[in-house]
């Protein structure tokens, strides 16, 4: 479990789901094969056959290509790092607010 002020993401069961204190039950994000789980700088990212990311906020969502279809994302604040390992790959996206 991920988790940043108020806010907390759980993978369980192939359920991507967001937790917010004080609330009763978690908002369902995604029912997928997820992996990468992140949460930080008011965006959740995961990749599945996609990377992906949701905006908390606004809930706005975005999807990009993986360098490879193993490929990994990795979150530095509002910038995504697509990547993949053999070969050596990357890609840097920005998300601006």
């Amino acid at each position: 479990m991920a988790y940043r002020g108020r806010r907390a993401i759980e993978l369980v069961r192939g359920r991507l789901r967001m937790w917010r204190c004080a609330a009763d039950r978690p908002r369902r994000i995604k029912t997928c094969a997820c992996r990468d789980v992140d949460l930080a700088a008011g965006m959740v990212t995961w990749a599945d056959a996609r990377a992906r990311a949701l905006d908390v906020r606004s809930g706005e969502r975005r999807a990009w290509r993986l360098p490879r279809d193993d490929g990994h994302v990795t979150q530095a604040g509002r910038t995504l790092l697509l990547w993949s390992e053999a070969p050596a790959e990357l890609r840097i996206v920005r998300w601006r607010r």
